[in-house]
């Protein structure tokens, strides 16, 4: 084994070969940690949490200043959660990210959900308008803080912000969400036309199918309440 303490003798072509050896080494082991990063996008990907919690892991052993790691390890812990209060060790991961990151958009957004799911919308607000703060075209900002919004009963904000989120990105969730605002108000045909096109855009999204049934009924069609009810539960089950 080499002695760190004989480099003062060595001829400046072995110094500089030793210096070449130790960047191989590290660049190796940034190589590993990416690995593990990798496999553990696809198994996560795959619903497969556990192991892609154990590869995160593995990288920011390799790697322990990497934050996009932490962060997807919350991914995969917040996947395996049961309730509010495995939320704990979610949390601390995409705090650890983000003092490692400090603008790291996703990362305030990940951590605003899971705060949303804890019961903290103030923290949870906050988070959202710094993930936006950070990335002004970052359509899921928007729609999670329009539902924050709505829980709060800011229904012209929350409503600014589905919009906001459509038209960034017509996405199935903020239609779904805007079309159950619409509903709240009162705007029945408006709620139909958005559930309609969060079913267009995602077929197998059991919640639109759950909010247009109940809309169904409220219009008098039971037929159609109780078709999207069966076909919510048929979707429900097989997104287990």
């Amino acid at each position: 084994m080499l002695n760190f303490t004989q480099i003062k003798f060595m001829k400046p072509k072995s110094v500089a070969l030793l210096a070449a050896l130790l960047l191989v080494n590290v660049s190796a082991v940034a190589d590993d940690a990416t690995n593990y990063f990798q496999s553990g996008i696809k198994k996560g990907q795959q619903h497969d949490y556990n192991g892609a919690a154990a590869d995160f892991s593995k990288a920011i052993e390799l790697k322990p200043d990497y934050a996009e790691a932490y962060n997807e390890r919350g991914l995969a812990k917040g996947g395996l959660a049961k309730n509010p209060d495995d939320l704990s060790s979610v949390l601390a991961d995409y705090n650890k990210a983000i003092e490692l990151k400090p603008d790291y958009a996703e990362a305030y957004y990940n951590r605003g959900v899971a705060e949303q799911a804890k019961g903290d919308k103030a923290s949870a607000l906050a988070d959202q308008n710094k993930a936006i703060e950070l990335k002004p075209d970052y359509d899921q900002a928007y729609s999670n803080r329009g539902m924050i919004r709505a829980a709060n009963g800011d229904y012209n904000g929350a409503m600014a912000d589905f919009n906001k989120a459509i038209e960034l990105k017509p996405d199935a969730m903020a239609y779904k969400s805007r079309g159950l605002l619409k509903q709240v108000e009162g705007d029945l045909d408006g709620a139909m036309a958005d559930y309609n096109k969060a079913i267009e855009l995602k077929p197998d999204y059991y919640l639109a199918y759950e909010n247009r049934s109940k809309l169904k009924k409220a219009k008098g069609d039971l037929a159609g309440a109780e078709a999207d009810y069966k076909k919510a539960i048929e979707l429900k089950s097989q997104d287990r």
